[in-house]
C-alpha cells in the first residue's frame, strides 16, 4: 500500500514551506539576497539546513520564490480600483507601491532581480497604457526610465514619504508632466 500524506502532514509541509520563504525575505531585507545562507533561513525558519531541501531544489530557488512573492504583494499595491485617468493613474500606483517599501535592503534586492524588475515594468507599462498616450517604444522607455529612478532614488534615501515623493516626482517630470501637475498630484 502506498504512503498518502493525509492533511494534516500536508498542512505542517506547507506551514513549513511558508516560514522558508517568511525567513528568506527577511534574511534578504537584513543582509541582502547575495549574503543569505541556507544556514541562516533554516535558522530563523526553526527547522535544520538540511530539510530546507525538501521543500526547494537549492538556494537559487529558495530566493526566486520570495522575490516571486514579494513581487505579487508590491503588484497588488499598485492596483488601482479608481476611475482615474492620465498622470493621476500612475502617481497613485507609484504611491501605492512605495508605501511597501519599508525595508531598504529588501526593496535594493528586489531592485537587482531580473525577474522583480521584469514584473514591475510590465505593470508600469500596463498603467502607461491606460494613462497616458504613448507609442509601444515610448512606454518601454518610460518604464526603463520609471523604475531606474525608483531605484535610484531609493538607494540614496531609503524608505519614508519624502524618498517616494522624490521619486514619483522624477518619474512624471521624465515622461513629460509640468511641475505644476506633479505638485497637484503629490499634495
Amino acid at each position: 500500500m502506498a504512503y498518502r500524506k493525509t492533511a494534516l502532514v500536508h498542512a505542517k509541509g506547507q506551514a513549513k514551506k511558508e516560514a522558508i520563504i517568511a525567513a528568506t525575505i527577511d534574511m534578504i531585507a537584513r543582509v541582502g539576497a547575495d549574503k543569505v545562507t541556507t544556514n541562516d533561513v533554516a535558522e530563523r525558519a526553526g527547522i535544520s539546513a538540511g530539510s530546507l531541501y525538501s521543500y526547494f531544489p537549492d538556494k537559487t530557488e529558495m530566493i526566486a520564490t520570495a522575490t516571486s512573492l514579494v513581487l505579487a504583494q508590491h503588484l497588488a499595491a499598485m492596483q488601482i480600483s479608481k476611475p482615474i485617468s492620465g498622470p493621476h493613474l500612475l502617481a497613485e500606483a507609484l504611491f501605492a507601491l512605495y508605501a511597501r517599501f519599508e525595508q531598504p535592503r529588501l526593496v535594493l534586492a528586489m531592485f537587482d532581480s531580473p525577474l522583480y524588475c521584469e514584473g514591475i515594468r510590465d505593470e508600469l507599462a500596463g498603467l502607461l497604457r491606460r494613462g497616458a498616450d504613448m507609442s509601444p517604444k515610448d512606454r518601454k522607455a518610460a518604464t526603463v526610465v520609471i523604475l531606474g529612478i525608483l531605484r535610484a532614488v531609493y538607494a540614496a534615501f531609503g524608505a519614508g514619504k519624502r524618498p517616494a515623493e522624490t521619486a514619483i516626482a522624477f518619474s512624471l517630470r521624465s515622461m513629460g508632466i509640468s511641475n505644476a501637475q506633479i505638485d497637484r498630484l503629490i499634495a
